[in-house]
């Protein structure tokens, strides 16, 4: 608890929160589940796609991996649909699948698997597991080399 009495929200009431608010299509509150991510977060992507691999710090998380999305993503066609949420200690394991219409390219409709571990209300490491392919078939992000 902090000196005002606040309680810590609990791990999976911070992972929860982060893919209500990534699933509501609002810019304003993609930012605001950015605040959720501890200053050094470190979030892995699997595969070998243009997003896969290691981007570390908060702001570069942003920059690197939702930000971009904005530009790309048909307005007011995201949505997101949590499935089982599993805490033990700092750990939480959640399913959610997510789809939009992406500009100039076939709708993004992927199903994803993510390990956070969260300490003092932050994400600390997310570690998210996905369909890589259906990155590739709707050209989601055309780059030339994955995160490093």
């Amino acid at each position: 608890m902090s000196a005002s009495g606040d309680r810590q929200p609990a791990p999976k009431e911070v992972v929860i929160n982060f893919l209500q608010l990534m699933g509501t299509g609002d810019w304003a509150d993609m930012e605001r589940a950015g605040e959720l991510f501890a200053d050094d977060v470190s979030f892995w992507i699997a595969g070998n796609t243009a997003i896969s691999g290691t981007v570390v710090g908060r702001e570069a998380v942003m920059e690197g991996r939702f930000r971009p999305s904005r530009k790309r993503t048909v307005a007011g066609t995201l949505s997101l649909k949590i499935g089982a949420v599993i805490a033990e200690g700092d750990y939480v394991a959640a399913e959610w699948t997510s789809r939009r219409a992406v500009v100039n390219s076939p709708d993004y409709v992927n199903s994803f698997f993510g390990l956070f571990r969260v300490r003092n209300g932050k994400i600390q490491i997310l570690r998210e597991y996905l369909d890589t392919q259906a990155i590739v078939e709707s050209r989601w992000r055309h780059v030339d080399s994955p995160a490093k």
